[in-house]
């Protein structure tokens, strides 16, 4: 039970951390946008960088969900994953 209640722990976590960055960078977006500096070609790029980061954090929180769940194995225990 102490491997579920660590992974359950990191989980939650990450999800905190990617909560704090979002709303940086929404904090960031609002400042940037009061300046009313005209790079929207800028804007884009970066959010466009922005988007690619998220889905390769997302595509390597998988991979290792995946990874734990293969090294852990199946739990033995009936009606449990």
């Amino acid at each position: 039970f102490s491997l579920e209640e660590e992974e359950e722990e990191e989980e939650e976590e990450e999800e905190e951390e990617e909560e704090e960055e979002e709303e940086e960078e929404e904090e960031e977006g609002r400042k940037e946008g009061e300046r009313g500096e005209g790079g929207g070609e800028e804007e884009e790029k970066k959010k466009k960088k922005k988007k690619k980061k998220k889905k390769k954090k997302k595509k390597k929180k998988e991979w290792k969900r995946k990874r734990r769940r293969k090294r852990k194995g199946p739990c033995l225990l009936p009606g449990f994953p």
